[in-house]
């Protein structure tokens, strides 16, 4: 039960942008992107999208240099063009970007919580969810938006809070984190359902 909170609030805090690596200023720079994007996450979708397609971009260009064998230099250069091709189908194309977004985001989580089933379960699995995830953001794009993001914006700013800023450390700080998370997640919906509108 451990393990599946810990990958939960993980894969969960996954989608808002990280940058505790970086130290004090960048705790502080993952709390103030977390809590804006867990009650905004709709309202600014187009630049959240945005930001998050070049990150995943960024991954999937990695990746596939470490696939393919090519030395560092290549790997980059992989990375950067897959992530500025990303960003920009996410911008321009605004529901593509959605669907690309829910799709990654929804096939990590799944992936982590079936990791354990014997293969090629869970692949298949994360990837039929996962598109119909991205299916059912892009048709009703304003409820699954909030919703997502405003539980991830949770997640990651309660990760940030409690593991990289204070730095609490026992057996039950996953615990504490999913249940912290969940409810600055659940106060962010309410509040992006009582404040947005459908984007046209």
């Amino acid at each position: 039960m451990q393990q599946f909170f810990s990958n939960l609030v993980t894969n969960l805090g996954g989608e808002s942008p990280n940058f505790s690596q970086f130290g004090m200023i960048g705790v502080i720079i993952t709390l103030v992107i977390a809590i804006l994007y867990c009650f905004f996450g709709y309202k600014f979708l187009r630049v959240f999208i945005t930001v998050i397609g070049f990150l995943a971009g960024l991954g999937i260009g990695y990746l596939i240099g470490v696939r393919v064998g090519a030395n560092d230099i290549v790997k980059w250069i992989l990375a950067v063009v897959i992530a500025i091709a990303l960003a920009a189908v996410s911008f321009f194309i605004y529901k593509a970007g959605v669907f690309l977004v829910t799709f990654f985001v929804v096939l990590a989580l799944v992936f982590q919580l079936c990791e354990k089933l014997p293969a090629p379960w869970p692949p298949v699995i994360a990837v039929i969810v996962g598109l119909a995830a991205g299916i059912l953001a892009v048709i009703f794009v304003r409820p699954v938006v909030i919703i997502t993001s405003g539980l991830c914006g949770g997640m990651s700013f309660s990760m940030a809070l409690v593991s990289d800023l204070i730095k609490w450390q026992s057996s039950y700080s996953q615990v504490v984190v999913f249940a912290l998370g969940l409810a600055i997640g659940i106060l962010g919906i309410l509040f992006q359902f009582k404040t947005s509108k459908k984007q046209k």
